[in-house]
C-alpha cells in the first residue's frame, strides 16, 4: 500500500513542480521586462521620475541639498527652487508628485534623508486631506503608483508597500509589465518606442541635463474674468466647513515630525494659497488643520490667511472654478519670496550660506531668477553691471545690470534699489523709477530719460527691483534719478 502511494502521489508532485517551475520562469519574464521597460509608460513628462533622477544625479556631483520640500501638484506649481535657492544663498529642492498625500510625502522624506541630509524640511499642507490610501482607486490609485514608481530605494519602498497599498495591488505597484500589459493591445506604439530606447539606451537621454530642482510649470496667465464671473453669481467652489483629514493622514503627519525631531533637521509647515474667492469658510479648515500640526512645536507659514495672503490677486492663480486650484508661474515667485523672508525673519535655522562660493554661482548662473537676485560676472560678455551703490535724488541704488535679451536685439534693465532708503508704507505698484542713463552712440556720449517699473515678483533680500527693456545701447553711467508717480 505504501507503494502504491508514493506512485500514486509522483504525478502530483511532478504536476506541483511543474507549476513552480512555470511560476518562475513567468516571474523571471516579468522581472526582466520590467528591468528592461518594455511596458514603461511614457516618459517625456514624468516629471515624478525626473525628480528623482535629478535629486540621485546632484549627489553623484557633489551638490548638496540644504532645503527638501514635500507636497503635491500644488507645491510644484506653487514654489520656484531656484529662486528659492537664490534667495536663500543655499540649494532648494522640490519632492512632489500629483496628487498624493502626506502619507505619500514621509516615505518620500524618508529615502531622501537616507542620501543625504538637509536643514530645512518644508511640508505642504494640501496633502493632508481625506485620502486613505488602501481605499485608493482609479486617478488617484495610478497617482499614488506614480509616485512609489519613481522612488530608487528598494528597502525604503518595500516598506512602504503595504502602508500605501491594499494587497491586491502589490504587484501593480510594482510592476510596469503587469500594469501595462495591455499595451500589447491598447498602445504598440509605445512598446514600439520602449524597444527603440532599449536598443538605443542614449535615445531618449536628451531631457534637459542642466540644473533641474523640482519644478513644473503648468500655468503663466491669471484668472479670466468668466470664472470671476461664477465667483460672483455661484460663490465658492470649495467650502471649508467640508475639509476633512483623514487618520491615516494625521498619523503620517506626526510621523514626518518625529523624523524630523530624530535627524535633527528643522521642520516648517507650510500652506500656499488658492484664490480667496474660491474658498468659503476658510477659518474651519484652518481651524482643522491646526489640530493636527500643533501636535508638535514647530514652524508654519500660512499663506492663505493675513497679512501672508496680502499681495496675492487674480494674477496668481489657474483660471479654473474646479476645487484644486494650482498658482501661476508669477504666482508661485510671489509665494517663494514670501516663503524666504519668512525663513530669514522668524525661524531660528543655521542653512549653509553659499553665496561666497564661486562654484554655486556657476551652478546658478544666467538661469531663472538669477539676476535678479545677483549681478552679472565680470566676465561676462553679454551682460554687464553699469553701477554699484550709487545715491539718487531720493533713493539709494544698489546696483543697475544690463543684460542682452530678445536675441541681441534688446537690453534689459534691471535696478536693484536699497529697500530701507524708500518712504515706508509706500505702495511701489503707483510708482516708478526715473533714470538719466549715460550711452554711447557711434563713438559719441549721450544722456536719455528711461523709466523702470517696479516688478512685484521678485523680492531678493533688502532690496526693490525696477526693470525696463530699452533699444540695444551700451548703458555707460547713471547720471541721476528717483521716484516718482506712474
Amino acid at each position: 500500500m505504501k507503494e502504491q502511494s508514493k506512485k500514486e502521489m509522483s504525478p502530483l508532485l511532478k504536476g506541483l513542480l511543474k507549476l513552480g517551475l512555470l511560476s518562475a520562469i513567468v516571474a523571471g519574464l516579468i522581472a526582466y521586462s520590467d528591468v528592461k521597460g518594455y511596458f514603461n509608460p511614457e516618459q517625456a513628462n514624468d516629471h515624478t521620475k525626473r525628480k528623482w533622477d535629478s535629486f540621485y544625479d546632484l549627489k553623484e556631483r557633489d551638490i548638496h541639498v540644504d532645503v527638501m520640500l514635500f507636497g503635491n501638484s500644488h507645491l510644484y506649481t506653487g514654489i520656484n527652487p531656484k529662486n528659492l535657492s537664490l534667495t536663500l544663498g543655499a540649494n532648494a529642492f522640490i519632492f512632489a508628485s500629483p496628487g498624493t498625500n502626506t502619507v505619500d510625502n514621509y516615505f518620500a522624506l524618508k529615502e531622501a534623508v537616507k542620501v543625504q541630509k538637509p536643514s530645512l524640511v518644508i511640508l505642504e499642507t494640501y496633502g493632508l486631506n481625506s485620502s486613505i490610501p488602501h481605499e485608493l482607486i482609479e486617478g488617484p490609485l495610478s497617482n499614488q503608483i506614480v509616485s512609489f514608481s519613481a522612488r530608487k530605494d528598494f528597502v525604503t519602498k518595500l516598506a512602504s508597500t503595504p502602508v500605501l497599498f491594499a494587497l491586491d495591488n502589490y504587484l501593480y505597484s510594482w510592476s510596469t509589465t503587469i500594469r501595462n500589459h495591455d499595451y500589447l493591445f491598447t498602445n504598440p506604439a509605445q512598446l514600439k518606442a520602449n524597444k527603440a530606447l532599449i536598443a538605443n539606451k542614449n535615445l531618449g537621454q536628451s531631457q534637459q541635463k542642466g540644473l533641474y530642482l523640482g519644478r513644473y510649470v503648468r500655468f503663466t496667465s491669471g484668472i479670466e474674468q468668466d470664472i470671476l464671473g461664477q465667483y460672483e453669481t455661484n460663490g465658492a467652489p470649495v467650502d471649508g466647513n467640508e475639509f476633512e483629514y483623514s487618520k491615516q493622514n494625521k498619523l503620517y503627519a506626526k510621523k514626518i515630525m518625529e523624523l524630523c525631531e530624530e535627524e535633527n533637521i528643522e521642520l516648517l509647515f507650510l500652506t500656499l494659497p488658492m484664490y480667496d474667492k474660491h474658498v468659503s469658510n476658510y477659518e474651519s479648515w484652518n481651524t482643522k488643520l491646526k489640530e493636527v500640526l500643533n501636535q508638535h512645536p514647530s514652524h508654519w507659514i500660512n499663506l492663505q490667511t493675513m497679512p501672508h495672503y496680502n499681495g496675492f490677486g487674480a494674477y496668481a492663480f489657474e483660471s479654473t472654478y474646479k476645487p484644486s486650484q494650482h498658482m501661476t508661474y508669477n504666482g508661485s515667485l510671489t509665494a517663494t519670496y514670501k516663503l524666504a523672508n519668512f525663513i530669514r525673519d522668524s525661524m531660528d535655522v543655521t542653512i549653509p550660506d553659499r553665496r561666497q562660493d564661486v562654484s554655486w554661482h556657476q551652478l546658478y548662473y544666467g538661469g531663472e531668477g538669477y539676476f535678479e537676485n545677483y549681478s552679472p560676472a565680470n566676465n561676462d560678455g553679454n551682460n554687464n553691471r553699469i553701477v554699484t551703490n550709487k545715491t539718487l535724488q531720493d533713493v539709494k541704488l544698489n546696483s543697475l545690470s544690463s543684460l542682452n535679451v530678445n536675441n541681441g536685439t534688446s537690453r534689459k534693465l534691471i535696478a536693484k534699489v536699497d529697500k530701507t532708503s524708500l518712504p515706508s508704507n509706500t505702495n511701489l505698484d503707483n510708482y516708478k523709477l526715473n533714470l538719466v542713463i549715460q550711452y554711447g552712440n557711434n563713438g559719441l556720449t549721450q544722456n536719455a530719460n528711461v523709466e523702470l517699473k517696479y516688478d512685484r515678483f521678485y523680492s531678493p533680500r533688502g532690496e526693490v527691483i525696477f526693470t525696463s527693456v530699452i533699444n540695444n545701447i551700451s548703458v555707460k553711467e547713471v547720471v541721476d534719478g528717483g521716484l516718482s508717480p506712474r
